[in-house]
């Protein structure tokens, strides 16, 4: 009878630490599949933050060109109105 009771108790023990292997097994995979999608995650951070930076920029870009032209349209205004002044006077 302990023969049979020794033979189970070993068959147990057998499969506990298949189990265990198995469980550290998917627990080092879950840990790798964790650390890539931190990974990617953090690259397409960078990426849109990339992206906004250069939307932001180009955004200031063009604001500084129109406000370049209206400085002009303002200084040919200027000009116009007094050469419109001088006319009238002469």
């Amino acid at each position: 009878m302990a023969i049979v009771i020794t033979k189970n108790a070993d068959n147990i023990n057998n499969s506990i630490n298949k189990a265990k292997e198995k469980v550290s097994e998917v627990v080092g995979t879950g840990k790798e599949k964790v650390e890539e999608l931190v990974t990617e995650g953090k690259a397409k951070v960078e990426e849109i933050k990339g992206n906004f930076e250069n939307s932001i920029k180009e955004g200031k870009d063009k604001f500084e060109a129109v406000k370049v032209d209206i400085e002009k349209g303002k200084d040919n205004l200027q000009n116009t109105k007094n050469d419109i002044k001088n006319d009238l006077k002469g």
